[in-house]
């Protein structure tokens, strides 16, 4: 019994060692298991995350009004892949484990770039 507790926790940090030493560019179960459990239990972070990237790429009155549909829809959106993704992690599908949504975690919209169409400034008062 008094050795048990010592394996377990060579076990656990070996476990968290091997999963956190892969390559950033390695695509393979583990990292669709990540994505999965990050949008089963994190998916609510698509709702600051998506208005905060529709105010930052539309502008405040299109972001903070229009934008809360697109929160709607990301935040099912992004529990459903995470449930389908933790589910069938083991199954290499689609093409080598590639993510299903973009930003393949929703944390990850904070600091996502879209295509170069900055809202312009207001004009300059005189």
């Amino acid at each position: 019994m008094k050795l048990a507790r010592p394996l377990l926790i060579v076990a656990v940090t070996a476990a968290l060692l091997s999963v956190a030493a892969t390559p950033a560019t390695a695509e393979g179960p583990t990292d669709k298991l990540k994505r999965g459990l990050a949008g089963l239990f994190c998916g609510f972070v698509e709702v600051p995350g998506t208005l905060c990237e529709e105010t930052r790429h539309e502008g405040p009155a299109l972001g903070l009004t229009a934008g809360w549909f697109k929160c709607a829809g990301n935040f099912l959106a992004r529990e459903f892949v995470g449930l389908y993704e933790f589910l069938t992690f083991p199954i290499s599908w689609p093409d080598n484990y590639k993510p299903y949504m973009q930003p393949a975690y929703p944390w990850d919209r904070f600091t996502s770039k879209k295509e170069e169409s900055p809202v312009p400034p207001p004009p300059a008062v005189k």
